[in-house]
């Protein structure tokens, strides 16, 4: 890949060939397979990825469930960056990301190598910030209008997971949910 791929991934938009460069030294490819999990919610949040081919979907895992499509928040598609919460405390990735095509390939960005060229080059992260909070901001106002044009979000559920609500049965309730 080149830096063309990168400046169009949208995270990236903005850099110059030089500093675009620096940034392809912190990538390395990777190639998955139908159902492999690329990382898991609540993991450290090490790196940040771009979708080269194929399709990532971003799911919500359950406890004690099999993860499916139905779990599904986003899906992310070629030339598309997912994984952001490595550049943001607390450095966890809040939903898991799940290769939902034949094959993908992605490109890894290694958090750390990353933010060192930010401290480098204070430009060059403050472009990249402000691009990933432009794609999040995207993102969250797609979520948003899903969430509310579906009748079910009139919907609120309350389970109580006290002891008392634990006792009466909420567990089963919850894994239901």
């Amino acid at each position: 890949f080149g830096n063309d791929f990168l400046q169009s991934a949208g995270i990236f938009t903005g850099l110059d060939e030089n500093q675009l460069s620096t940034v392809q030294s912190c990538c390395r490819e990777e190639q998955h397979k139908a159902g492999t999990k690329l990382f898991g919610e609540g993991q450290p949040a090490s790196h940040l990825y771009i979708v080269k081919t194929g399709q990532v979907d971003l799911r919500f895992d359950l406890p004690g469930r099999h993860t499916s499509e139905k779990n599904t928040i986003s899906s992310i598609l070629e030339f598309k960056a997912f994984g952001w919460s490595s550049l943001v405390a607390p450095y966890k990735y809040s939903l898991s990301a799940y290769c939902a095509s034949q094959t993908c390939e992605v490109v890894k960005i290694d958090r750390q190598s990353l933010t060192g060229l930010f401290e480098e080059d204070n430009r060059l992260g403050y472009l990249v910030m402000a691009n990933t909070a432009r794609v999040i901001g995207k993102r969250f106002q797609k979520i948003e209008k899903l969430a509310t044009a579906s009748p079910v979000s009139m919907v609120k559920v309350i389970v109580h997971l006290a002891t008392c609500g634990i006792v009466a049965g909420a567990r089963d309730v919850m894994g239901a949910l």
